[in-house]
């Protein structure tokens, strides 16, 4: 079974200079949001539909695009389903069956039968550029790690640089090529550090800082940040976080007052770290079984959803060490229940909230400009001084 990729018009130029790229998961700021304007809001089987693509695997990954090129990993080959039951996507009595993503074996799968796909394609007509492979490695010829029904081992999005793009997987192999789709390095962190074990399987995806490439991996064996250096795959530094941590979301690189901070979303906290050394700056406590949400940062303040089940929360970029909940802090929330994954994006206020804690309330979005990539509802923040009780931008 095969699937395809399709690139919608806001994806494409009509002129001869290309739209803005797409480098990574949630874009070049990592917000979701495009500084594109006058794209189309409505698409079909043909509408505002400029090509579409075969691929040679299936995947639930992000397509990223630079230049003249889009780059997709995907997975050929049965993978292996975790026992027990599987949340679907939809819930109720008239939910209509979902199909598995692809063939999917209930028992144990030989990794002779996967491979992992990283493809180049035309960004103006879908033309298959190139084409490369990675076969799928296990632990000492044991089993692939299962995954739930709807996605498999390559899930993680890729990214670039503009020099190499590099590809990660559910077994911990991870790939940098160069952009004609050469080989330029390796690596598989499964056997370097420890085993990819995470209950449906690993998702967070590649992020590029500098010279470095950054790793989250939060798995059940151990759990641990890792910074390696993009153009030889070599450590830079490693910071180890204890073990049994989960979480199937991506670092991402903030502006904090004193210099750039590494926000991470994972079952226990939500956490800022020095992206430069891997060092802890603050930390929030708040445990969440399905970290998922990648949070979003405007206007020096951080927003986010801890994962399912979990209302909205925001705090300043101020604060080091751990942040505690209270009208005297940098701290809010809204007890009110989103989707497993909301994907936040912030632009200019578009909703706002009160900053009490334990208070919310809906607004009106404000129209804006560009792109943007949000859930069904959607949370900004208006700081209300705490001497005057007027609110501040």
């Amino acid at each position: 079974m095969r699937g395809f990729i399709a690139c919608l018009a806001l994806m494409v130029s009509a002129g001869s200079t290309l739209a803005e790229n797409w480098p990574q998961w949630r874009g070049p700021r990592g917000n979701g949001v495009s500084t594109e304007t006058g794209l189309p809001v409505k698409w079909g089987d043909e509408e505002n539909v400029a090509w579409k693509a075969q691929l040679s695997g299936l995947s639930v990954s992000t397509p990223i695009i630079y230049g003249d090129r889009v780059f997709v990993t995907s997975q050929a080959g049965r993978g292996v389903l975790r026992e027990g039951n599987h949340p679907t996507l939809m819930r109720g009595e008239e939910t209509p069956s979902e199909r598995s993503l692809g063939e999917v074996a209930s028992g144990a799968a030989a990794a002779g039968d996967v491979v992992f796909l990283v493809e180049a394609f035309d960004r103006k007509d879908g033309r298959r550029l190139w084409e490369y492979r990675v076969p799928a490695e296990t632990l000492g010829g044991g089993d692939l790690p299962p995954v739930h029904r709807k996605h498999n081992l390559a899930s993680p999005s890729p990214v670039t640089d503009g020099e190499r793009v590099y590809a990660w997987f559910g077994t911990g192999q991870l790939a940098a090529l160069d952009l004609e789709g050469k080989l330029v390095w390796q690596k598989n962190l499964a056997k370097d550090y420890a085993p990819f074990e995470i209950p449906w399987g690993h998702s967070s995806s590649p992020t590029v800082y500098e010279d470095d490439l950054l790793l989250l991996c939060d798995h059940e064996p151990a759990s641990y940040l890792v910074a390696l250096d993009k153009r030889t795959g070599q450590e830079k530094w490693k910071t180890d976080r204890g073990k049994g941590l989960r979480s199937y979301s991506t670092p991402t690189v903030v502006s904090g007052p004193a210099g750039d901070e590494l926000v991470v979303n994972s079952s226990e906290k939500l956490e800022g770290y020095d992206p430069k050394t891997g060092k802890l700056l603050w930390f929030l406590v708040e445990p969440n079984q399905f970290p998922i949400p990648v949070p979003s940062f405007a206007d020096g303040i951080i927003y986010t959803s801890r994962g399912y089940r979990s209302g909205p929360l925001w705090r300043s970029a101020r604060e080091r060490g751990e942040i505690s909940r209270g009208p005297s802090t940098s701290f809010g929330t809204c007890p009110r229940e989103l989707p497993t994954s909301p994907p936040w994006s912030t632009i200019g206020v578009w909703s706002t909230w009160r900053a009490t804690p334990g208070w919310c309330r809906r607004s009106t979005r404000r129209r804006a400009r560009g792109f943007i990539r949000a859930g069904p509802e959607a949370f900004s923040l208006r700081r209300r001084s705490r001497a005057t009780g007027r609110s501040t931008s």
